[in-house]
């Protein structure tokens, strides 16, 4: 590699940790405000809803308070209205951001809009994922928002239709989950909730859309392994405690948004020059 080349590959690297500095308020703001009734409710854009919130007061932080990450370096971390700290999620999501985007471009997103289209992704499930942790809530407007402009950056790109076989075929495999946990339900007459619901079947075709066709394929796989493995280490704590078991629930969301952010960042290490990577 040339000394112009590494250059360029340094200032690309810098940039996009830069820029994953400057999204992280915007996605605090958005899983802050949009569980709340008060600002999705209306029509239109509301900027409000972009704006960090206090954990403990739910007052907007503004300037440096609005970057919890860069007023915890600065020496002046909390609310400026209570002086509450901040939450530690907005210092994993700089965290991530600073961290993944530029895992975009190592992995060899150089194309604008290629490059672009993994950051859309990569924002999208981060917010997935602090969403259904935090409230248990796979939102309507941010799926179809991101399904939206997931697409619009596939059709520019000339990958439609690997897109739309991806959506089709992560939908359907949790669709045909979601049936059967129903019918499985219905059988043994129980009354507890699907293990799935329809979110995680919108979510799942998502991920599809995300990664295209056949990465769809290991995505899913990928999540339903951590899925299951998660489950089994919180029965097993549940066991060892001697808790009962019978109400456990949990986020199905966030194990197909890591699988999907795993495959878009690592898929080319781990399938070179097997399933085709966007």
């Amino acid at each position: 590699m040339s000394v112009e080349e590494t250059l360029q590959n340094t200032l690309a690297l810098l940039a996009l940790a830069l820029l994953g500095l400057c999204l992280a308020p915007i996605l605090n703001g958005l899983a802050d405000n949009l569980p709340r009734n008060d600002l999705t409710a209306g029509k239109g854009i509301r900027w409000a809803l972009f704006v960090p919130r206090c954990a403990w007061c739910g007052e907007p932080q503004w300037g440096l308070a609005a970057h919890a990450l860069l007023a915890r370096l600065a020496g002046r971390p909390g609310c400026p209205h209570c002086g509450a700290p901040a939450s530690s999620r907005a210092e994993w999501v700089a965290v991530a951001l600073t961290l993944l985007l530029p895992m975009l471009w190592a992995q060899g997103r150089h194309g604008a809009l290629s490059l672009l289209e993994g950051i859309v992704a990569v924002f999208l499930f981060l917010l997935v994922t602090v969403l259904d942790f935090e409230h248990r809530l796979v939102l309507m407007e941010v799926v179809f928002g991101g399904a939206l402009l997931l697409l619009v950056l596939s059709a520019l790109r000339g990958s439609l239709l690997d897109s739309v076989v991806g959506l089709l075929a992560g939908g359907g495999v949790f669709l045909l989950l979601f049936s059967f946990g129903l019918l499985f339900a219905h059988a043994v007459g129980s009354n507890l909730a699907a293990a799935l619901g329809l979110g995680d079947v919108s979510l799942a075709a998502l991920v599809g859309l995300a990664v295209g066709w056949p990465a769809v394929l290991p995505a899913l796989l990928l999540a339903i392994v951590l899925a299951g493995a998660a489950g089994g280490a919180i029965l097993l704590w549940h066991l060892a405690r001697h808790r009962p078991t019978g109400g456990i629930t949990m986020a199905y969301g966030p194990y197909l948004a890591v699988a999907a952010l795993a495959i878009l960042i690592f898929g080319p290490t781990f399938f070179p020059h097997g399933i085709p990577m966007r």
